[in-house]
């Protein structure tokens, strides 16, 4: 187990959530797929009285899922936002600086550096791949709590269409170092900061079934593979691509309620030991 109790170095991935148009259907299905529970003294209220809440596994706090709502146009017409997705929150000591070296080395702001009062502040942006990323400067959320663990955050990677590109850049703002385990039939690199493990970074082509935005893909620690992948058919969910193993364990990618998508993976705790020579993400 990982017990994470301060903010992470600048450039770790820290937390991960999700905005979904029908906050009840989302906590049913993870809380029934990852055995997420959803105190009410997580919750939080956003702007249009909208709810946030965290999500627990043994106590500890592994994501955020939000309510989002419906835009209105100018002719009253319903405008849809942004198809629902995990984000991957890097951490940062300071957004603002961050966001401006990001912009700098070719980012685009979708949503610029802002706070959430005490508990910390953020900002979203757009890599010059095309995937979205966001920043995360703790106050007293200091990003997941557990990781490593069923139900918990175990992996975050970059699939992109330009690995190269994505390495400069992400080297550029956050001082990525790393480690080129590609193959003939991929390309992959584990990233490292400050010499500790901290990702990955990958051709979009290589991921099973994961389409073709860029885009950053979270995976979740189970304790089974096959039962969570029948858990997300059978709760309003799909299975995207069917479990299959590989050497860090059984692997699957699942879609939520909303469409969005993510990994899941059993057997396997993602650490230097077990990354040492090859990549999650790869048939």
């Amino acid at each position: 187990m990982t017990v994470h109790t301060g903010p992470r170095p600048t450039g770790t991935p820290t937390w991960v959530d999700l905005m979904v148009p029908d906050l009840g259907a989302a906590t049913t299905f993870y809380g029934a797929v990852l055995g997420w529970e959803f105190p009410p003294a997580g919750a939080r209220a956003l702007p249009g009285g909208l709810t946030y809440l965290s999500a627990t596994r043994d106590g500890h706090v592994v994501a955020g899922i939000g309510a989002v709502a419906a835009g209105i146009g100018a002719d009253d017409t319903p405008q849809e936002g942004p198809a629902p997705a995990w984000a991957t929150y890097l951490a940062t000591d300071d957004v603002e600086a961050t966001t401006a070296a990001a912009v700098a080395a070719g980012a685009t702001v979708l949503v610029p550096p802002d706070s959430v009062g005490s508990t910390g502040s953020f900002a979203w942006l757009l890599d010059p791949t095309g995937a979205v990323f966001c920043l995360w400067q703790a106050g007293e959320h200091t990003g997941a709590g557990l990781t490593d663990e069923p139900g918990s955050m175990a992996w975050n990677e970059l699939l992109t269409n330009d690995v190269e590109a994505a390495k400069g850049f992400y080297a550029t703002v956050f001082g990525w170092t790393y480690d080129d385990i590609s193959e003939p039939d991929f390309s992959y690199a584990t990233f490292a900061v400050g010499g500790q493990l901290a990702g990955g970074l990958g051709a979009l082509d290589s991921m099973r079934a994961a389409g073709d935005q860029p885009r950053w893909l979270v995976y979740f620690k189970v304790a089974d593979a096959d039962d969570a992948a029948a858990s997300a058919a059978a709760n309003g969910g799909t299975v995207v691509a069917d479990p299959w193993d590989s050497e860090y364990g059984r692997l699957a990618v699942l879609g939520g309620p909303a469409g969005e998508t993510f990994a899941i993976i059993a057997d396997a705790a993602l650490d230097d030991a077990t990354l040492e020579d090859g990549v999650v993400g790869t048939t």
